[in-house]
């Protein structure tokens, strides 16, 4: 095996290249691999090196492209790469976007039709005035007939109410074009005024003894753009397995549409540091009262999460104009959202959920804690910071860049034909789409169906009355690690209805997945006190309390269900205070813990009525809440 070498260069803005002609070439979109935040663009390029030195240069590139992550490399091993860098083009126009190519051409098609019709009207008002100047009927000499100036008289008016309703119409369709044509014009008007952008472009400087021609590829990452998993988890009935169709929330803003690209997701995060922290020293002493953790961010101590299950707001520029397609994330998850048009975005939690970050190109990146806040709204302050040098890698060679890492794939049993192929690295996770696929640089969502799973799983019903006298259905799926879930919002579906979201948190199970099904409002559930068994008696210098409940549930469905029922009584935490269980109609009951829990099956049409009866002796001199 050849060895590949791998040149490292450091760029500042003194690099010169030599002087000689520039050669420019034109290169085409061909992968694109998707990160949590970012993206990795690969493109491609065949260019004809004559002997010598040569610089190639490729155009028409996103401005924002993150120079110290430009690679190069040549398949001919001919071909040697010396340099490269990137520069702005402030000099060529850059290509029209395809909404202006769009108005463009929208706009032709309306004066093609305002012109059509406006020759219609031309013919109609001389065919109008033919009429009006040939009013003569008959000679000078000869008279006409009464029968003959009626039908003359009738022939006119006819013909000329036919002619004043067309002009009429045109008159309206023409109106009507106008209209739209102001329309089409405002808009081109808007997007023509804006700031011209420069042109990206990458300068290869390249070597070759003789005349060669040579396949070329460049990757770069881009900042805007990002994906987030999300499942449909469909459940017809509790006999049937559990439907999870996984999909990929993706996003893109980078200013170049990606048509029919490979596309590849991957959990991973470029902009994350790859370096393992080191602790140092922790000196302690008086007024030490902030932490930095080694990376020199601020540590959060005794941080605590909402009690709700979900946060909504909006984000704002230092203008106060809304930004849309911000990304907002849960820290430490792949759980997130973008902003819409106006700004607002709602987010599941998480339930050990913490802090928000708030991210988006140009931008300083913010986190929030969550706190006690249901309600999030951030302003976001341009970033005014600029790179003063850029490292750029320039690979040859044919295996330049190759992924040494070993992998493997995983192959569950699938429900339909797999549209995306899941591999494990050896520390991320990626799926490749099948099919070429098309992602518009318009900021918005699209979702791309990945692949479907049938998952075994066992249904059970659980219920805790004396919060909630619903019924809550969770699917139990073991051995879930071959289908690479990651965490992510989840909708939910039962019985062919939709039911409510959730969140799949799957970053701290274990062997068995608990999938969350909602409510179900064919099993009924009832707790009410007895009161004719609770009482108050005062024995010596003790008071004693008798509380009772009697919890009933009836299966209104046509299956028969598995069900577990908790509630539970109190837990003394003074020696003076005594609970004695007096009834729990066979329950499973914890001392520790208070609670009792019922584990039952009926079947359709069955009931089943629950005891709970304890008793209660303190001190006569204090008071407790029993219930």
């Amino acid at each position: 095996m050849k060895l590949i070498s791998t040149l490292v260069l450091l760029f500042s803005s003194l690099w010169v290249f030599s002087q000689g002609e520039e050669q420019l070439v034109s290169s085409k979109i061909s992968e694109v691999t998707v990160y949590l935040q970012g993206a990795q663009v690969t493109r491609t390029f065949d260019a004809s090196t004559p002997s010598g030195n040569t610089t190639l240069v490729i155009g028409n590139l996103p401005v924002n492209i993150r120079e110290r992550s430009i690679q190069i490399k040549a398949l001919n091993e001919g071909v040697k790469v010396l340099a490269v860098s990137g520069r702005l083009n402030y000099l060529d126009e850059k290509k029209k976007s395809e909404q202006i190519v769009s108005l463009e051409a929208e706009r032709d098609k309306l004066n093609d039709q305002i012109a059509d019709q406006e020759v219609w009207q031309e013919v109609y008002k001389e065919e109008e005035s033919l009429l009006i100047g040939n009013k003569a009927i008959g000679g000078t000499d000869n008279g006409v007939s009464i029968e003959e100036l009626k039908q003359a008289a009738e022939y006119y008016r006819a013909r000329l109410a036919e002619i004043k309703g067309k002009e009429l119409e045109l008159a309206r369709k023409i109106k009507t074009l106008r209209e739209e044509q102001s329309k089409v014009n405002a808009q081109l008007n808007e997007l023509s005024n804006k700031r011209p952008e420069p042109v990206r472009e990458v300068l290869v400087k390249v070597s070759a003894k003789t005349t060669l021609r040579s396949k070329f590829i460049l990757t770069y990452l881009v900042q805007e753009a990002g994906w987030g998993p999300s499942y449909d988890i469909r459940a017809e009935n509790v006999l049937k397995p559990v439907e999870v169709t996984y999909k990929a929330n993706v996003h893109q803003n980078t200013g170049e549409d990606w048509d029919r690209v490979k596309l590849t997701f991957s959990n991973a995060d470029p902009s994350q540091s790859s370096v393992a922290p080191n602790l140092t020293t922790w000196y302690l002493g008086f007024n030490n009262r902030v932490a930095y953790n080694n990376y020199g961010r601020q540590m959060q101590v005794g941080a605590y999460s909402i009690a709700g299950n979900e946060v909504s707001g909006r984000v704002i520029g230092e203008d106060g104009m809304p930004l849309p397609g911000v990304n907002v994330l849960i820290k430490g998850t792949t759980v997130g959202t973008i902003t819409d048009i106006d700004g607002n975005y709602r987010l599941p939690l998480t339930q050990d959920a913490q802090t928000i970050v708030y991210s988006f190109v140009g931008m300083v990146s913010q986190e929030q804690s969550i706190g006690h806040r249901s309600v999030m709204d951030v302003v976001l302050y341009d970033d005014t910071q600029q790179l003063s040098e850029v490292v750029v890698t320039a690979l040859k060679g044919r295996a330049s860049g190759v992924n040494a890492s070993s992998s493997y794939e995983y192959k569950p049993k699938v429900k339909k034909e797999i549209a995306a192929t899941a591999v494990v690295k050896q520390t991320t996770l990626e799926f490749t789409v099948d099919e070429p696929y098309s992602i518009k640089s318009d900021g918005r969502n699209q979702i791309v169906d990945m692949v479907a799973y049938d998952l075994p799983a066992t249904y059970r019903y659980y219920a805790v009355p004396k919060l909630d006298t619903d019924a809550f259905l969770k699917a139990q799926v073991t051995d879930w690690e071959g289908y690479n879930f990651l965490a992510g919002e989840a909708n939910l579906f039962f019985e062919g209805k939709f039911i409510g979201k959730t969140v799949l948190d799957t970053r701290n199970v274990k062997d068995t997945l608990n999938i969350s099904l909602g409510r179900d409002k064919n099993i009924v559930i009832t707790r009410e006190k007895v009161n004719e068994f609770s009482s108050a008696q005062f024995i010596g210098s003790n008071r004693k309390e008798l509380v009772g409940f009697e919890i009933k549930i009836r299966n209104k469905k046509q299956q028969p269900i598995n069900i577990t029922i908790e509630d539970q009584v109190p837990v003394p935490t003074n020696k003076d205070i005594e609970v004695d269980m007096l009834e729990s109609s066979k329950a499973e009951y914890n001392k520790h813990t208070g609670i009792l829990r019922w584990k039952l099956k009926l079947e359709p049409g069955d009931s089943r009525q629950m005891d709970l009866k304890y008793e209660v002796k303190y001190p006569k001199d204090q008071s407790l809440v029993m219930e």
